[in-house]
């Protein structure tokens, strides 16, 4: 399933240069992901680790950027 959606965002994003998936780190299938991203020909792998305590950092970034 996954290599399908990776498929299909590169369908998609066609037009742009580079392709980069963003997996969460405390994915319990991060490997899989990982090695399913490699295998489809995508240019790079982007990681996202989210920490409680950064909420508010976040909330701050929407509001500047007006989300």
């Amino acid at each position: 399933m996954l290599k399908a959606e990776f498929q299909a965002a590169k369908r998609l994003i066609a037009g742009r240069s580079e392709l980069h998936p963003i997996i969460m780190l405390d994915d319990p299938q991060i490997e899989q992901a990982v090695r399913l991203a490699s295998e489809t020909g995508l240019d790079g792998v982007d990681f996202f680790s989210f920490r409680e305590e950064e909420k508010n950092m976040i909330s701050r970034i929407s509001e500047a950027i007006g989300k």
